[in-house]
């Protein structure tokens, strides 16, 4: 939800408090009790809805956000001896390509990113046996290998993702709509012939309808 679906919600659940709390008047109004069940049932599917949405969206990024930060931590890793040895051999193409920071990493599009790993993972795959002079062991490179693979999948899941959220916020606003009929066009209007009966009941609905969005 957002803010003014928040705003929104806090308001339907007030308007439920107040109608559960005259359950005679609920129960010997017939109208009124069918129209109210209607109006729970969607104050439920609100809250379905709106856990599925928060699940898809916050999982799937903090799923790419991790691989982003293990796989950032390996290529400093590995820039590191890359760098001395492209250093010692005049290799300015490597240089460039290994003169890493985290900031500038992290500025970087997915796409962006992706392709520098996949591109300082295959020249170490090029010149392993002459970095391995320097240090670098075959199970630095695999491990490298297997974040950049573990960042691809996530970023390819978060896309994915994205399609089932976007239904998901599509969904949310249908049901916000119909429970504002709801609202609007029957429960407002049944209040009305509640009135005549309980007017204790008419006064606190219309006193809790009037919160408005903030």
């Amino acid at each position: 939800m957002d803010k003014k679906e928040k705003n929104r919600y806090v308001m339907f659940k007030a308007v439920e408090e107040v109608l559960l709390s005259s359950e005679e008047t609920l129960s010997s109004t017939p109208a009124l009790s069918l129209v109210f069940k209607d109006f729970q049932k969607l104050l439920g599917e609100i809250n379905e809805v709106d856990n599925k949405y928060k699940l898809v969206s916050e999982g799937a990024a903090a799923k790419k956000d991790k691989s982003e930060d293990d796989l950032i931590d390996a290529l400093l890793a590995v820039a590191g001896v890359v760098y001395i040895y492209a250093r010692r051999n005049d290799d300015e193409q490597l240089k460039a390509m290994t003169r890493l920071t985290s900031s500038s990493l992290k500025k970087m599009r997915d796409a962006d990113l992706l392709q520098k790993a996949k591109g300082i993972t295959q020249m170490i795959e090029d010149k392993f046996q002459e970095l391995k002079k320097f240090g670098l062991e075959r199970d630095i490179l695999k491990d490298l290998q297997q974040k950049v693979s573990n960042y691809e999948n996530a970023s390819d899941s978060k896309d994915a993702k994205f399609g089932q959220s976007k239904a998901a916020r599509q969904e949310l606003t249908e049901i916000f709509e119909q429970a504002n009929e709801i609202l609007n066009e029957e429960l407002d209007t049944v209040m009305d012939f509640v009135k005549t009966k309980d007017s204790s009941l008419y006064k606190d609905y219309h006193a809790t309808r009037s919160i408005k969005d903030v």
